[in-house]
C-alpha cells in the first residue's frame, strides 16, 4: 500500500491531464509516446510528453482549472 496519497486538487489535475491526452492522440500515438515525466508544485501539476517529433508540456493550474499546452518540435 502506498503511503503517498492524493489530495483531490491532484485527482481533479490527473483526470483532467488523462482526459487532455486521450483526445491529443490516437490510440496507436499514445502506445508509441514511451516517456513521461509528471512534476507538481503549490500551484500546478504538468505532465511532459516527449516524441520522436516534439514535446509536449500539459500543465494544470489548480487555481484557474485550466490546461495550457506547450510543445516544442524537434529538428
Amino acid at each position: 500500500m502506498s503511503m503517498f496519497r492524493e489530495t483531490q486538487q491532484e485527482k481533479r489535475a490527473i483526470r483532467a491531464l488523462k482526459k487532455a491526452f486521450s483526445n491529443m492522440y490516437t490510440k496507436e500515438e499514445q502506445e508509441e509516446i514511451g516517456f513521461y515525466v509528471d512534476e507538481m508544485d503549490d500551484k500546478t501539476y504538468t505532465w511532459t510528453y516527449e516524441t520522436d517529433k516534439e514535446v509536449v508540456k500539459l500543465i494544470y493550474s489548480y487555481e484557474r482549472k485550466t490546461i495550457d499546452k506547450r510543445v516544442t518540435r524537434r529538428k
